[in-house]
């Protein structure tokens, strides 16, 4: 945990400016007020500008963010890189893609009724991992390997699990805890057991793991794009600031949902964020993202079954 602080302690000296932080933090906050307080979607699907609505959504915060660290921190990039804008324009690329774009359902009207919610679950999960993972391996193509260097950190190197381990035992009390909230008995498990066990007649076992399977997947796939290729791609333009503009639109993909997650993924995007830019490694993250994530269906799972709900 002391390395945690050390590398939070670090980033806040290299990176906190007050001007800065206060008009990204106004310049996030009146987004969020928009959208909960006013309840703006951030998709119109059906709308004839759907898809230049999903551009603007992710890169009007994503230039503002930059253009703030430009002002306050003097990075040594030029405005006129091109290669700062093929790297921007893929960023945005896979956020877009994520959100605005599911191809997968288009094969589920194909599909009985009965397994909709299954293979609906299961394309939403392999159609996130493809898509996280598909953009930085172009733009990894597309700048080369360096030598010795992991594919935006996916590397053990250097790496210990102690306190990551230490941050969700930590969890396990709150967790609990909220297991017996309405809201957390309504949303969770993810996957819900119905009719596509008895129309398949497989096991739940069967279902449930592999949806757990593909939940987990998504969920490396995000901490590689956010955590990694975000980070990393764009820490030679803005050093230890790309933190910034990844907790920026990692703040946006959580506006589908309640307040609270929304602002509360924030704050653990950037510490996830700090963590993996000095650590140059996405492990710490993906241990915390997909513990936590298998600790909510497990207690969602106890609390069907063992108290009978």
């Amino acid at each position: 945990m002391i390395t945690i602080f050390d590398y939070l302690k670090k980033h806040i000296q290299a990176s906190f400016n007050w001007k800065f932080f206060s008009i990204w933090a106004i310049f996030m906050a009146t987004l969020i007020f928009i959208k909960y307080c006013y309840g703006i979607k951030i998709t119109f699907p059906g709308e004839n500008f759907r898809l230049l609505w999903g551009m603007l959504f992710y890169s009007i915060p994503f230039i503002f963010t930059i253009f703030l660290v430009k002002q306050f921190f003097k990075p040594h990039f030029s405005w006129k890189s091109p290669g700062f804008y093929i790297l921007s324009f893929l960023i945005i690329l896979g956020l877009f893609f994520n959100q605005y774009t599911f191809f997968y359902k288009e094969f589920l009207l194909l599909l009985p009724t009965e397994i909709h919610h299954f293979f609906n679950r299961i394309g939403y999960n392999l159609h996130v991992s493809f898509f996280y993972l598909a953009i930085p391996a172009l733009y990894w193509f597309i700048r080369g390997k360096s030598e010795n260097t992991s594919f935006y950190g996916l590397t053990f190197k250097g790496f210990k699990a102690r306190p990551y381990l230490i941050m969700l035992l930590i969890m396990v009390p709150i967790l609990f805890w909220a297991s017996f909230q309405p809201a957390f008995i309504k949303t969770y498990p993810l996957y819900k057991m119905g009719m596509a066990e008895a129309y398949l007649n497989i096991s739940p076992i069967l279902t449930v793991g592999v949806f757990e399977f593909t939940y987990i997947l998504q969920f490396i796939a995000l901490e590689i794009f956010y955590r990694g290729f975000i980070i990393y791609s764009l820490s030679p333009y803005l050093k230890e600031n790309s933190v910034w503009v990844m907790v920026t639109v990692y703040g946006l993909l959580h506006f589908t949902k309640p307040l609270p997650e929304c602002i509360g993924s924030m704050f653990g995007g950037y510490v996830l964020g700090v963590i993996s830019y000095y650590s140059r490694s996405v492990f710490g993250g993906i241990i915390v993202h997909v513990g936590l994530a298998l600790m909510m269906d497990l207690l969602a799972f106890w609390q069907l079954f063992s108290l009978n709900l």
